[in-house]
């Protein structure tokens, strides 16, 4: 399993770290806040997995993985994720809940107007100015792909700005968003 960066060649370790960590990134808070994709799968099973096909369709993993077992060995390595024992599914250690989801939501921030500089040094200068920021998710604009009706609220606020470039800013505290959004609007 070799690929390539920047001319160097990656080893099986790497590979097996790039893996995991992009998954990791799928299964995170702000990621299951702002895109209703895995929750879906995550809300269907009743212990909170994802099929491993799932995951191994994600284009960034597509070009990582060779087979659904070095998938499944690359996120045994997790300590945020548990793969199950036939190594078809896996799950966050810590279950993500309504609650927590609610919560979240309140700490976030979505950003529009972006400065020609976005990239995610220049955002958390921009962003930290008002408060503690924990992370900074950019999106930038899709076309749409019509896949019927939107239904969760996440998702409705994903099409509301899936046009536009913009950015879900998490901060640490409820209050540092509020001042976040009274600062910058």
């Amino acid at each position: 399993a070799q690929a390539h960066q920047q001319g160097r060649e990656l080893t099986t370790d790497d590979v097996l770290h790039k893996i995991t960590k992009q998954v990791e990134y799928y299964f995170s808070d702000i990621n299951l806040a702002t895109t209703e994709h895995l929750m879906r799968f995550i809300s269907k099973d009743p212990e909170g997995y994802v099929p491993m096909s799932v995951v191994a369709s994600f284009k960034k993993i597509k070009a990582l993985v060779q087979n659904s077992s070095m998938l499944a060995s690359a996120l045994r390595t997790s300590s945020k994720l548990v793969v199950s024992e036939d190594g078809n599914r896996v799950k966050r250690v810590q279950p993500f809940t309504e609650s927590d989801l609610e919560e979240l939501q309140a700490r976030i921030v979505v950003a529009e107007n972006l400065p020609d500089d976005h990239c995610y040094q220049n955002l958390m200068k921009i962003f930290s100015s008002v408060g503690s920021v924990k992370t900074i998710r950019t999106c930038y604009p899709q076309t749409p792909n019509g896949s019927g009706p939107v239904t969760n609220r996440s998702a409705k606020l994903d099409m509301l700005f899936a046009n536009k470039l913009h950015a879900f800013v998490e901060y640490e505290t409820i209050e540092d968003a509020e001042k976040a959004v009274f600062i910058f609007t």
